[in-house]
């Protein structure tokens, strides 16, 4: 079997909303597929309503990717306070929209750009988040199981 990893790189962040006051904000984000393994980027700090990243985070898929057919990768966005963090916005990216996606490609590999929209905790829009998704596997191709949607 292959062992496939999926590579996300995190890249902006567009109209967030301030969180309070005038300061410019520090953002940082989360993503997990099993919440008992996050992963974050850096904070950037003073990014403000369009913080940029481009950090990448590895996410090892074992030897079956046909097992993860209702996996999603979930994504939170924070604001970093002297004090505490708030959340921004959150959003989804369901490992069948990848799959469509990487089944319009002949090489998996190849890198692929979405853009989410954030929701508050109260589900108001809340800007956008655009990442880069890869697929690699160690040898051979990395095939996703078949789409019923």
């Amino acid at each position: 079997m292959v062992r496939a990893e999926m590579h996300v790189m995190v890249l902006t962040a567009e109209d967030l909303k301030r969180d309070a006051g005038f300061r410019k904000m520090s953002v940082y984000c989360v993503l997990w597929i099993d919440p008992a393994m996050k992963q974050s980027t850096r904070v950037h700090h003073k990014g403000g309503r369009y913080p940029e990243w481009n950090d990448v985070l590895v996410f090892n898929l074992g030897e079956d990717v046909s097992l993860f057919p209702h996996s999603v990768i979930t994504i939170q966005v924070f604001s970093q306070g002297k004090r505490k963090q708030k959340l921004l916005g959150t959003t989804f990216l369901p490992f069948a929209e990848i799959a469509r996606i990487k089944a319009m490609r002949d090489d998996p590999e190849e890198h692929d750009c979405v853009q989410l929209q954030l929701t508050t905790p109260s589900g108001q829009a809340q800007g956008y988040l655009s990442l880069s998704i890869s697929l690699i596997g160690n040898s051979g191709p990395i095939t996703f199981w078949p789409l019923h949607l």
